[in-house]
């Protein structure tokens, strides 16, 4: 490799709001991003950064807020990511959704020549689904709230900003990307699992186990994810005497997003942030565990857990 080619390697600033430092998904796309030679500037919502002392390469800046994202004020962007974007080669945005489309909107004004990239890691109609859930609960109100949110996203350009590339979880993930965004144009696709690094080691080194059981949720706390169900549940079995056992705990790995929303948390077992499932393991509690997949509730039928 010549070094003029190592001089001139192409910019990429990777914008990922919504996710933190830590996140699987973004490290990857950065381990892979170096690996051909590419130059990478990273950019996380400050409130997600929890080291203070950042590579030189990763910036954190103020969140933008939904209402300066919907109608574009440019003026809430910090000018160190202006800048960035206004030098890339190539834009890449890490986001699951509509937030993010209109954020790739407002940066193309900076950089209109750049090559877009947009990972997208998740379902397009349960997306319209859990965002109209916020306004109302009831069923008939929200399938038309659904069927119209549908019918304009797909005829509107303001969350339909220039993709060249889109990466998701399957092909049938991004294809429904498509179609419920109303993309005509080819557009270069790659489907990637969110497969994570496997546990080789899974037995506890002769330790004493203790005589209780543990649910274990992994993921962040937040509304619409089911965790006041997964309490509701570990109650449920504790008063039926379906399981010999005196306490059933729950042990959290993540994050809590508005805990003031929930009134069950008080009795529960925070383990925080983690960078893999193998630091999952190293901080499981030594009792008996229970792993539950429950999916999603998807009354309305938009075929979220095919993809689960």
């Amino acid at each position: 490799m010549t070094s003029e080619y190592i001089e001139n390697k192409l910019k990429v600033v990777m914008i990922a709001p919504g996710h933190d430092h830590l996140d699987q998904r973004v490290r990857r796309s950065v381990q892979v991003l170096r690996e051909l030679n590419f130059s990478v500037d990273l950019f996380f919502e400050n409130h997600r950064v929890e080291d203070k002392i950042l590579d030189s390469n990763v910036y954190a800046y103020d969140a933008i807020g939904i209402l300066s994202v919907i109608f574009g004020f440019r003026a809430t962007f910090s000018s160190e990511m202006k800048s960035k974007v206004s030098e890339a080669d190539i834009i890449y945005i890490h986001d699951s959704g509509l937030y993010g489309l209109r954020l790739l909107r407002i940066l193309l004004k900076f950089n209109t020549k750049a090559i877009v990239i947009f990972d997208y890691h998740d379902w397009a109609a349960w997306e319209v689904v859990h965002h109209s859930r916020k306004l109302s609960s009831n069923k008939y109100f929200l399938s038309i709230l659904t069927y119209l949110a549908e019918k304009v996203l797909q005829k509107t350009y303001l969350f339909r900003p220039k993709i060249d590339a889109l990466i998701g979880i399957t092909n049938s993930q991004l294809e429904c990307f498509e179609k419920t965004f109303g993309y005509k144009r080819e557009i270069a696709k790659c489907a990637v699992a969110n497969t994570r690094p496997k546990i080789i080691e899974l037995q506890y080194e002769s330790e004493e186990i203790d005589p209780t059981l543990n649910l274990i949720w992994i993921g962040n706390v937040g509304l619409g994810r089911g965790f006041e169900e997964v309490v509701s549940m570990r109650d449920s079995i504790l008063k039926s005497n379906l399981v010999q056992f005196n306490e059933i705990n729950l042990t959290v790995f993540g994050k809590v997003w508005g805990k003031q929303t929930f009134s069950s948390l008080d009795d529960l077992d925070f383990r925080g942030s983690f960078k893999n499932d193998t630091e999952i393991y190293q901080k499981m509690p030594r009792t008996r565990l229970v792993g539950i997949f429950q999916g999603w509730d998807d009354t309305h039928d938009t075929k979220i857990n095919e993809i689960s």
